[in-house]
């Protein structure tokens, strides 16, 4: 099996992509989203997909969202 290398950006350049698309769209221009009036409830949607989930492992799920979620703030 043939190993492929895989050009990645550094971490300076990540950053300044990150830094130009904050200048094109700053966060004060997602102030004024508003969800679609037919947007499914993300809660009851991720109720919908634990049904068909292996149960003992949907409590891991819901921590680390819980813990990626608080990581954006």
């Amino acid at each position: 099996m043939a190993v492929r290398n895989v050009a990645h950006p550094s971490v300076d350049d990540r950053m300044a992509t990150g830094g130009q698309a904050r200048d094109r769209t700053p966060p004060s221009g997602h102030a004024g989203w508003v969800p679609a009036a037919d947007r499914p409830d993300p809660v009851a949607l991720l109720e919908e997909h634990n049904l068909t989930r292996e149960k003992d492992l949907v409590p891991v799920r819901h921590p680390a969202w819980a813990s990626a979620a608080q990581d954006d703030r």
